[in-house]
C-alpha cells in the first residue's frame, strides 16, 4: 500500500510508488533523511502556486492528487515530493520509498545512536525485501546528510554479518546529498544548545568536525564498497547562524575521495527539495539515478561473477572468527599498524606464507595492535578471512581451532576422536578455502610449538595465507621464523590521548602531575589502562594518583596488583600489570635460571644503566645468553654506548613483589648486599670512574637493609658507600650512611667489629665538613683515643690527628691546633725511626710543640715526605696532606704572607706527586688564591686568576655542584670584589649563592656567607637597595640559625644599621 503525506510512518521504510500496472519491479530505490528531520516535508519544497503550471501540467499523468498548501486557492502554496510528483514517471519499473528514524535532537525522550539507527535500517531492508526475487533486485540509496552516515555505517555493519550478504551485493548504487563525511564545523554549536537545554547530544557528536567514529566507518566503508557507483553532491551556499556564515558541511567533507563530486546550487538544505522537473538541480540529480537505474542489472551481475561456488548454490564467503570487538579506545600507533599492513596481508607474498610477530614486554599492547590489524585488514581486504587462535596453552589453541572448523563446516570436526588440529590446517592448505590471515596471540610459551605438543605442526602454510604471532619472547620470533615488529612504549601525546578515553576533564586538570604519572608509568599502555581504570572507578585525580604512587613501593605494588575489567583480553588471563609480568617470570625460571637469577638480583638495583660487571659472576656464554633470555621479553635493554642496561621500572616494582609471594625476598637481598659488597671498591681519586657508575645501584640497594640477614656485610657497603658519598661532599648523606653502619657493628654482639675505629673517624670528617665542630671534635677524639687503646701507628693515626687539628682551628682554637699538628709530625718521625718511641705521643692534651715558624715546620715536614715517600706511600701522601692543613691553619688565624709561603712551595709538590687535577692540588690552588687576596688589592690580581684556573679544575673534577666548587666560586667572587671589580663580583656571587641554596640549603653557613658578601659588593657596586634587601634576608636567617649574639649576626646587623643611617643621612640633607 502506497503512503500518503497523512500515512507516512515516522520510523520505517514509506513507499511512495510502485512501478505502473503492466511493469515488472527492477530496482529498489530508498532515500534515507537526515538530522531531525519530518518524514514527509524533509524531501518537499513548497512553491507559490502561480509557479506550478509545469507541475500542473504533469499532474493529469500522476497517480496521486496533488497535495496543497495552507491558505486560498490562488494565494497559497504547492507542495512538490519529488519522489512522489516527479522521479515516478522517469522510473517506471522502480519501486521508491523514503527511510525515516527517531533522530530529533530536540526531543528529550530520543536517546538513539548512529549504529541504533543503522542497525534498524538495515533490519528494516531485510524484511521489506523478504521474497527471493525482491532479494536478488538491485538497491540504490540515496541519503541525505546525517542518512548519508546512516546508510554507511548500515552497509558497514552488513559486511559482517550472515544475514545481510544479499544487501551487500544488491547496492548498486550509492547517492550522497551533503553526507558530513568529516564532520560539520556548525554541529558544535548545536551540541552546545542540546547540553545547555538536558537534550540528547549522542547524534550531534557524531557530526563533529573530524569526528574520529565518522573517520573510522568512512575508512571501513571505502574498504568494502570501493568499487561501486557512488556519486557525492554538496552546497555551494552559505548559511547564516548567528554571526557566522558558512556551508553547513563543505565540500571536502561532503565528498569521498576518488569518487565524482558534483555541486548544487544551493544550501544544505536545499539539496533534497526541488520545485520541478525543470529545477536546475534536480537536473543534476537525475541524471545520475537514471544511469544508475540503467547499469543496475549489469552492475550487480558483475558482483555476482566474483563469488565462489558452494555445492549447489552460488555465493561469497568470507569468515570472521575474532573473539573481541573493536577497541575503541585504541590509540596511536600509527606507523606500525602501517608497517604491518604492509606485511600481513596474505595477497603481499603471492607464493608463500609469510610469517610476522609482533614482540614486545607484556603489557605493551601487542594483542591490541594485532586486533586493530585484524580489523584494518577486514576492511581493506573484503576477500580476506580472520581467524584468531590463543596460544595460551594446548586447549585455548586447540579450542581456537575448533571453532574454526565449525565455521568452516570441515567435515568431521565435531567427532570425538577428530583430530581437530590436522583437520583446520589440511582445511586452510586447501586452496578452496580461499585467503585468510591467522593471528596467534600470545606465542610465549615456545615449548608449546616445538615440544610434546609440537603445535608448529598444525600451523597451515597456504601460499594464500599468512601468519601473525605475538609474543613477549625474541627468541620465539626467531624458532617461529618470523619477521619482527618490535613494540614500545607509546608515543607520549599517545599516552595522553589513552588516559583522555577513560577520564573526566576534571581528573587530568593538572597538567605537570598527568605527565609526571605518564613517566612513572613508562608509558605502558596496560599501566595506564589499569590506572585510569582505579581513577574512574574511585573519582580520583591523576595529581592524587601519583600521590600514591610517590608514596611508597608498596603502595605503587598494591595500585599494580589491582584487579580492573577489560572486554578486549582475555577472561583466564590476569589483568594487572604485576600479574601479567610473573607469568613471564614463571617462564624464564624454567627455562633459563641464570636469566631469573639475573632479574631477581636486578630487581634490587637502580633501573638505569645497571654495569654487567655488578652481576653475579658466570660462565661467559652462559652470561650473555641469560642477558639475551631477558632483553628478548623486553624486561632490559642494553645502552650499547655505555655497556649498560636499563629495567623496566614496573619489571623491577612486579619481580620484587614477586619474590615476596614466593618468599625469596630475605635470600637475595642477603645475595645482593654480599655482592655488592665484594664489587664495590674502596672509594678514592684514582677509581672514581668505577666506583661512580656503582653508586646508584647501592644506594638504592640500600631500601633493603632490614630484608638481609649478614650484618657484617651491610655494615662495610655502608661504609663504603659513606666513604664516597664524603668524595662527592654529599655529607649529610654520608653522615647517614656511618650512622647506620655504626648502629649494624653494635647488633653483632660477642663479634669484634674491625672497623669501627674507622666508622667514628670518618663520621668526625662529615661532621666537620658540615660546620659541626663541637660534634667533629667529640668524634674525631673519640676515634683518636680508641687507636691510642690498641696502640695503632699508622696513616690513619695522622690523618685522624690533622683532622682533629682543623676542626680545632675551625673553633679558633688555633694554639691547640698547632700541637695538634706538632704532634702527627713527631708521630711520624717516630714511624720513620727518627725518634726515639714516646708513650705519650697521643696524649693531646700535654704534649707540646718547640716555637718553630711556620716554614721551619714546613721545611721539617717536606724533608719527612722525601724519607716517607720512599718506604711508605700511604704514611708520604698523609705527610703532604698534613703540610697542606697546616698551612691552612695558618692563614686562618690571619697570617697569610707565612700561608703563601708555604702554598707556593707546597703547590709544585702536589702536582709532581698527585698530578694538576688532583683535589689536593686544587685545593691548594685556592688555598693560595685566599692568602693572596686577603694581602690586600696588590695581590688580588694573581689570586683571581689562580682562583679562575681551580674553579675550571674543579668544576671538571669534581662537578659545579659539589660544595668544593661552590666554595672555589665563592672566594672568587670575594677576590674579584678585594680587586675593585663589584660588577664580576656580584655576578659570580649570585650564581653561588643560587647555587648554594640549592646543594646546600638556604640555611647553611656557606650560603649565609655567600648571602652576605653578595650584600656587600652590590652595596659597593651602586649601594642599591637591593643590597639592603640581602642584608636582612641574610640578618634574619641567621637570627634563627645561629642566634642573636653570633659574631656573624652581630656584623650583619651593624651592615644594616649603616645602610640605614646613611639613607637617612641622605634624605635630611
Amino acid at each position: 500500500m502506497l503512503c500518503t503525506k497523512e500515512t507516512v510512518k515516522e520510523n520505517g521504510l514509506n513507499i511512495w510508488s510502485l512501478p505502473e500496472a503492466g511493469c515488472s519491479s527492477e530496482v529498489d530505490i530508498i532515500a534515507v533523511q537526515g538530522l531531525g528531520s519530518h518524514p514527509f516535508y524533509t524531501w518537499v519544497k513548497k512553491i507559490p502556486r502561480a509557479s506550478t503550471s509545469k507541475v500542473k501540467e504533469r499532474s493529469r499523468l500522476w497517480p496521486f492528487p496533488r497535495t496543497r498548501g495552507d491558505g486560498s486557492e490562488e494565494g497559497g502554496q504547492d507542495e512538490v515530493m519529488w519522489l512522489r510528483d516527479l522521479l515516478p514517471s522517469e522510473l517506471k519499473n522502480a519501486r521508491i520509498a523514503t527511510y525515516s528514524y527517531p533522530s530529533d535532537w530536540k526531543n528529550r525522550d530520543i536517546k538513539t545512536t548512529l549504529r541504533q539507527c543503522s542497525e534498524q535500517f538495515l533490519n528494516d531492508l531485510l524484511h521489506s525485501r523478504g521474497h527471493n526475487k525482491e532479494r536478488q533486485r538491485p538497491l540504490i540509496l540515496i541519503g541525505h546528510s546525517l542518512g548519508g552516515l546512516v546508510i554507511q555505517q548500515a552497509l558497514v555493519i552488513a559486511v559482517h554479518g550472515k544475514n545481510y550478504s544479499d544487501i551487500c551485493e544488491s547496492v548498486t548504487g550509492i547517492i550522497f546529498l551533503g553526507a558530513p563525511f568529516r564532520g560539520s564545523e556548525l554541529a558544535v554549536y548545536g551540541e552546545w544548545f542540546a547540553k545547555a537545554t538536558g537534550r540528547n547530544t549522542e547524534l550531534l557528536g557524531i557530526l563533529k568536525k573530524d569526528n574520529s567514529h565518522i573517520y573510522d566507518v568512512s575508512r571501513d566503508f571505502w574498504a568494502s564498497y570501493e568499487k561501486r557507483d557512488i556519486v557525492c553532491y554538496y552546497e555551494n551556499k552559505d548559511v547564516e547562524y548567528g554571526p557566522w556564515k558558512q556551508p553547513v558541511v563543505d565540500a571536502q567533507s561532503a565528498s569521498i575521495q576518488g569518487k565524482r563530486p558534483i555541486y548544487m546550487n544551493t544550501g544544505h538544505s536545499g539539496l533534497n527539495k526541488f520545485d520541478g522537473a525543470d529545477d536546475e538541480n534536480y537536473m543534476r540529480l537525475l541524471p545520475e539515478i537514471q544511469r544508475m537505474v540503467k547499469d543496475a542489472s549489469s552492475a550487480m551481475a558483475s558482483m555476482q561473477s566474483t563469488t565462489v561456488s558452494t555445492g549447489s548454490t552460488i555465493q561469497k564467503r568470507r569468515y570472521w572468527v575474532v573473539p573481541f570487538g573493536r577497541n575503541k579506545q585504541f590509540v596511536g600507533r600509527k606507523s606500525i599498524l602501517e608497517d604491518l599492513l604492509a606485511r600481513i596481508p596474505p595477497s603481499v607474498e603471492e607464493n608463500n606464507c609469510q610469517r610476522t610477530a609482533i614482540e614486545g614486554l607484556g603489557g605493551v599492547g601487542k594483542t591490541q595492535i594485532a586486533l586493530e590489524a585484524a580489523f584494518q585488514v577486514r576492511d581493506m581486504h573484503p576477500d580476506c578471512s580472520i581467524f584468531w587462535v590463543p596460544a595460551l596453552d594446548v586447549t585455548s589453541f586447540e579450542n581456537a581451532y575448533r571453532k574454526i572448523g565449525q565455521e568452516l563446516e570441515v567435515k568431521g570436526i565435531d567427532e570425538d576422536k577428530a583430530d581437530i588440529k590436522l583437520l583446520v590446517r589440511e582445511a586452510l592448505n586447501n586452496e578452496s578455502a580461499g585467503r585468510w590471515l591467522m593471528i596467534i596471540d600470545n606465542a610465549d610459551d615456545i615449548e608449546l610449538f616445538f615440544s610434546n605438543a609440537s603445535l608448529s605442526e598444525y600451523l597451515p602454510s597456504s601460499y594464500k595465507g599468512s601468519i601473525l604471532f605475538t609474543t613477549r619472547d625474541h627468541k620465539a620470533t626467531i624458532d617461529l621464523s618470523s619477521t619482527s615488529v618490535p613494540i614500545e612504549r607509546l608515543e607520549r601525546d599517545e599516552s595522553h590521548e589513552l588516559l583522555e578515553k577513560s577520564l573526566h576533564e576534571y581528573q587530568l586538570q593538572n597538567t605537570e602531575a598527568t605527565t609526571k604519572l605518564l613517566n612513572f608509568l613508562e608509558d605502558l599502555p596496560l599501566a595506564i589502562k589499569q590506572a585510569s581504570a582505579f581513577m574512574a572507578k574511585e573519582g580520583i585525580s591523576t595529581t592524587e594518583y601519583l600521590e600514591f604512587c610517590q608514596s611508597s613501593e608498596s603502595d605503587v605494588i598494591n595500585l599494580l596488583s589491582e584487579d580492573f575489567k577489560d572486554l578486549h583480553r582475555y577472561q583466564q588471563t590476569p589483568n594487572p600489570v604485576v600479574k601479567t609480568f610473573s607469568i613471564s617470570f614463571e617462564r624464564i625460571s624454567k627455562c633459563d635460571p641464570l636469566a631469573a637469577d639475573y632479574l631477581r638480583f636486578i630487581s634490587f638495583l637502580s633501573e638505569k644503566d645497571i654495569p654487567l660487571s655488578l652481576l653475579p659472576p658466570a660462565a661467559k656464554l652462559e652470561a650473555r645468553k641469560a642477558i639475551g633470555t631477558l632483553k628478548g621479553y623486553g624486561f632490559i635493554t642494553e645502552q650499547e654506548e655505555r655497556n649498560t642496561y636499563d629495567i623496566h621500572r614496573l619489571v623491577r616494582l612486579s619481580m620484587l613483589n614477586w619474590l615476596t609471594n614466593t618468599g625469596g625476598l630475605q635470600e637475595w637481598a642477603t645475595k645482593v648486599f654480599q655482592q655488592l659488597a665484594n664489587v664495590f671498591p674502596w672509594s678514592n681519586y684514582a677509581n672514581k670512574s668505577i666506583w661512580i657508575g656503582y653508586l646508584p645501584h647501592v644506594q638504592n640497594l640500600t631500601k633493603f637493609l632490614k630484608n638481609a640477614t649478614n650484618l657484617a656485610t651491610k655494615e662495610t657497603l655502608l661504609f663504603k658507600l659513606g666513604i664516597s658519598l664524603i668524595h662527592l661532599g654529599r655529607y649529610k648523606e654520608a653522615e647517614d650512611m656511618l650512622r647506620k653502619a655504626l648502629k649494624l657493628g653494635g647488633e653483632m654482639q660477642g663479634e669484634l667489629d674491625p672497623i669501627k675505629l674507622e666508622l667514628v673517624h670518618d663520621l668526625g670528617r662529615v661532621l666537620y665538613q658540615q660546620g659541626r665542630n663541637e660534634e667533629a671534635e667529640k668524634t674525631l677524639r673519640e676515634a683518636l683515643e680508641l687507636r691510642q687503646a690498641t696502640g695503632e701507628m699508622s696513616h690513619r693515626t695522622v690523618r685522624n690527628m690533622r683532622d682533629l687539628a682543623n676542626t680545632l682551628a675551625n673553633q679558633e682554637r688555633f694554639k691547640e691546633s698547632e700541637i695538634m699538628f706538632g704532634q702527627a709530625l713527631e708521630l711520624i718521625k717516630e714511624m720513620l725511626g727518627t725518634k726515639r718511641p714516646d708513650n705519650n705521643h697521643l696524649d693531646t692534651r700535654t704534649a707540646s710543640v718547640d716555637n718553630n715558624t711556620a716554614l721551619v715546620f714546613y721545611e721539617e715536614a717536606e724533608g719527612l715526605y722525601q724519607q716517607a715517600h720512599q718506604t711508605d706511600e700511604s704514611l708520604g701522601i698523609g705527610v703532604i696532606f698534613l703540610m697542606h692543613d697546616f698551612a691552612q691553619m695558618i692563614r686562618v688565624q690571619g697570617r697569610n704572607e707565612e700561608a703563601e709561603q708555604i702554598h707556593r712551595q707546597l703547590l709544585p709538590l702536589l702536582r709532581t706527586s698527585l698530578g694538576s687535577d688532583h683535589p689536593l692540588a686544587i685545593h691548594a690552588m685556592v688555598e693560595l688564591g685566599r692568602s693572596l687576596y686577603q694581602q690586600g688589592k696588590s695581590k688580588s690580581k694573581e689570586a683571581v686568576e689562580l682562583l679562575y684556573q681551580a674553579l675550571d679544575l674543579r668544576q671538571k673534577v669534581l662537578g659545579e655542584a659539589h660544595p668544593h666548587t661552590l666554595n672555589t666560586m665563592y672566594h672568587l667572587g670575594i677576590a674579584l670584589y678585594k680587586q675593585g671589580d663589584s660588577k664580576e663580583a656580584v655576578k659570580i656571587l649570585r650564581q653561588t649563592l643560587d647555587l648554594e641554596q640549592k646543594v646546600l640549603g638556604e640555611a647553611h653557613p656557606h650560603t649565609l656567607y655567600t648571602m652576605y658578601c653578595l650584600g656587600a659588593a652590590l652595596y659597593k657596586q651602586d649601594g642599591s637597595k637591593e643590597a639592603v634587601n640581602i642584608f636582612r634576608q641574610t640578618l634574619d636567617l641567621q637570627q634563627k640559625v645561629l642566634g642573636e649574639a653570633h659574631p656573624d649576626t652581630l656584623h650583619t646587623r651593624e651592615w644594616v644599621n649603616f645602610i640605614l643611617g646613611n639613607e637617612n643621612t641622605d634624605t635630611n640633607d
